[in-house]
């Protein structure tokens, strides 16, 4: 599916749609260039989970966990080179049951997973363009 967003609220809804139809062990990977709305798009799924404190982007810490009706496991993997040195930290997260795995940067991982929801954000003139694609291997 594509959809068009010309707005931040039109990302937030967007990542909103997408987290209402979440039930837990989901892998959801963005990918897209710097400033994109790969987090706008997290905050849509954040609040669909009934998480009420404000996502923002992992992107020294990593991950940053947050509780809902489900938990939110927010990655972010720009500034990591070598993906295997996740291996460790991304065990206890991955498909769990309890939460929804979302990881920007996300492509850096796709090859290492059987299954996962891809979110590609592409950047025009006047709008964003959103496409989601669930992956099973």
């Amino acid at each position: 599916m594509e959809y068009i967003s010309k707005s931040f609220m039109d990302t937030i809804n967007y990542g909103s749609d997408l987290g209402k139809t979440l039930k837990g062990g989901e892998v959801v990977l963005l990918t897209g260039g710097l400033g994109c709305g790969k987090t706008v798009f997290t905050k849509g799924i954040a609040g669909s989970l009934d998480i009420g404190e404000n996502v923002t982007s992992p992107s020294f810490s990593i991950m940053n966990i947050y509780k809902g009706s489900l938990d939110l496991y927010h990655f972010d993997f720009y500034r990591i080179e070598n993906i295997s040195e996740m291996d460790d930290l991304l065990e206890d997260y991955l498909y769990s049951e309890e939460g929804v795995t979302v990881i920007e940067w996300g492509e850096k991982m796709a090859e290492k997973l059987n299954r996962f929801i891809i979110i590609s954000f592409r950047i025009h003139e006047e709008c964003r363009s959103i496409s989601i694609e669930r992956k099973e291997f």
